[in-house]
């Protein structure tokens, strides 16, 4: 009997989101020791991973939510150590994002911190080897939660645009590293904007601009200069209403072209969740392809496209809340599925703000940073041995099914609408952490009516009964009390 992977996720006290497997090996390992104590108690909102100290290993840089920002330095083995030479611990904004660029032209990389609450942005020129100071160029006060630094003006130096919970601004580059507001090079539009993305939609040598909102998403032309057109009626899918915090570019079909991935939620807004991914035609037109995508509201933040399985194409792995756990999805045929050895914590589903992949202990295989939504962030290694394979897709079957009572004690009983249970029907227990724990067979059955008797050594707590047959799977939570 094969048994395949089944997330789920619930909102009891005594539960926590998991993830369910047959199989005990990971192919993702979260090992806490790899990231710094100190970062215990933030609330991580952004990451990258870059070479930040220019020593040949990736590092990680934080944006923290009213705490801290902070540049962890990897030891060259994926230990990471706070290294924020110059960038103040006593500084906390409500920091959303971050920009990295050499913006002062000294071929060192510059940050910059994106802050929202407080209207507070951050500006730190580096001076070497990892050393910051302040910019004497003082960044607009503004609510952001969104940047993207490119050079607008095709003079060889980046510029910034900010993504506001207002009217977006352009701020020109001088030479000099001081960004400077352009006024004239944006339609005048008040959004939230979430995201900004950029990328030459067709390819007349130009960026253009994606910028992710609540409500709607817009596509702007560049005329060549650094001036912005909404093209968005005319090129992008109409009759959304969608509230996309990232938008990810990757061509993801191979056809020369970039395409854009939606990570969508429902947070705010009478909103569909699904992420959605844009097919690029070749001259900037888009169409819907969601239909590769799972039919799945995963309340999606953040979204990496990478080859994971070494075949050739772009894999998908996508960042969640709200009871969604970190989601890998293989790409076959350019169909995206789960997989049945996800990048979770064999302790429990990691849900997460933002997540970026990196060769972090230099071993030749790519690992996670994940912006844990719910504690310590986690470095997660790859685990070589474990082969990422395709899960098979059951239709869920939980909505057919009832469990009474619950709470329970000892025997319980289940309803299902399918008329009869066959030799192929299994009934399996799962506790929180995704253990499997024993399999049960039906005291009684009847019409449509099956009595179970839990096994007395099980402790009182939560657990899930999971039912699987040929073509179907479901997952029903229940707790037992003494």
């Amino acid at each position: 009997m094969n048994h395949f992977s089944y997330i789920v996720s619930f909102a009891l006290l005594l539960c926590s989101p998991l993830f369910l497997s047959s199989v005990s090996a990971q192919a993702f390992l979260s090992q806490p020791a790899r990231v710094p104590t100190e970062a215990q108690d933030w609330q991580t909102k952004d990451v990258r991973a870059v070479d930040i100290d220019q020593d040949d290993d990736l590092d990680i840089i934080v944006a923290n939510e009213f705490d801290q920002n902070a540049i962890f330095l990897n030891d060259g083995n994926g230990v990471f150590s706070v290294g924020n030479q110059g960038i103040p611990a006593s500084i906390i904004h409500d920091s959303e994002d971050i920009v990295l660029a050499d913006f002062n032209g000294d071929s060192f990389l510059d940050i910059i911190f994106i802050s929202e609450d407080d209207f507070e942005n951050e500006y730190y020129w580096n001076t070497g080897s990892g050393s910051f100071v302040s910019s004497p160029n003082v960044l607009p006060f503004t609510s952001s939660n969104a940047a993207a630094a490119v050079d607008i003006t095709n003079d060889g130096r980046p510029d910034l645009i900010l993504g506001n919970n207002d009217q977006n601004m352009i701020l020109v580059n001088d030479g000099f590293g001081n960004l400077l507001v352009d006024p004239n090079r944006l339609p005048l539009l008040t959004e939230k904007t979430h995201d900004i993305k950029m990328l030459d939609i067709e390819g007349d040598g130009d960026m253009d601009m994606f910028v992710a909102n609540e409500g709607t998403n817009r596509l702007m032309i560049n005329d060549g200069a650094g001036f912005f057109v909404d093209a968005s009626a005319a090129r992008l899918p109409s009759g959304l209403t969608l509230d996309t915090r990232k938008a990810v570019i990757a061509d993801v079909n191979e056809d020369g072209f970039p395409d854009i991935f939606l990570c969508n939620v429902e947070f705010s807004l009478a909103t569909n969740p699904q992420d959605r991914l844009f097919l690029n035609d070749g001259a900037g037109y888009f169409t819907d392809a969601t239909e590769r995508l799972p039919n799945k509201n995963n309340q999606t933040l953040d979204a990496v496209f990478i080859d994971l399985d070494e075949d050739g194409d772009l894999d998908l792995v996508t960042a969640n809340v709200f009871g969604n756990p970190v989601n890998i999805l293989l790409n076959i045929d350019n169909q995206f599925h789960p997989v049945s050895a996800a990048a979770t914590n064999p302790l429990g589903a990691v849900e997460a703000f933002g997540i970026v992949p990196g060769d972090f202990d230099k071993d030749g295989y790519i690992d996670f940073y994940v912006a844990n939504a719910a504690g310590k962030d986690l470095v997660l290694i790859r685990d070589a041995s474990v082969q990422l394979v395709r899960t098979q897709e059951l239709s869920d079957l939980a909505t057919q099914i009832e469990l009474f009572p619950n709470p329970m004690q000892s025997d319980f009983s289940l309803t299902w609408e399918r008329e009869t249970v066959n030799e192929k029907t299994v009934f399996q227990i799962f506790n929180a952490q995704g253990q499997r724990l024993q399999q049960l067979f039906p005291q009684q059955k009847t019409d449509k009516h099956y009595t179970f008797s839990l096994p007395e050594i099980l402790p009182p707590g939560c657990y899930y009964l999971q039912i699987q047959n040929e073509t179907q799977i479901g997952l029903k939570r229940f707790l037992k009390v003494p």
